[in-house]
């Protein structure tokens, strides 16, 4: 197994009632977007509910408590797909996420 190298982050991301997605991280000098694959997300505050293949809601989409982590780092799956189409809604109030980008 290698390790994993870290290519971007997002701290302090607000996620109130409607839904987010994320800002994929940018090359340092060309500007080109980069393609992670690989992604751990620590939710503050409040919970949140995520979904990539639809918008989530209040009642729909897969949970995801306070204080927890959403972990997309296995490291012999490529979850490029889901980090490009996630969406994320905070429930009850407007949690944060802090993100790292992984590859």
């Amino acid at each position: 197994m290698s390790g994993f190298n870290q290519i971007g982050e997002e701290y302090g991301k607000s996620v109130g009632g409607s839904a987010v997605g994320l800002t994929l991280p940018a090359h340092p000098t060309s500007g080109d977007t980069l393609t992670p694959k690989h992604l751990l997300v620590f939710v503050h505050s409040f919970p949140i509910r995520w979904s990539a293949h639809s918008i989530p809601s209040a009642t729909s989409g897969m949970w995801v408590p306070a204080d927890s982590y959403i972990n997309w780092t296995e490291p012999d799956w490529n979850y490029f797909s889901f980090i490009k189409r996630v969406r994320f809604i905070g429930i009850g109030g407007t949690a944060t996420l802090d993100i790292i980008y992984l590859d």
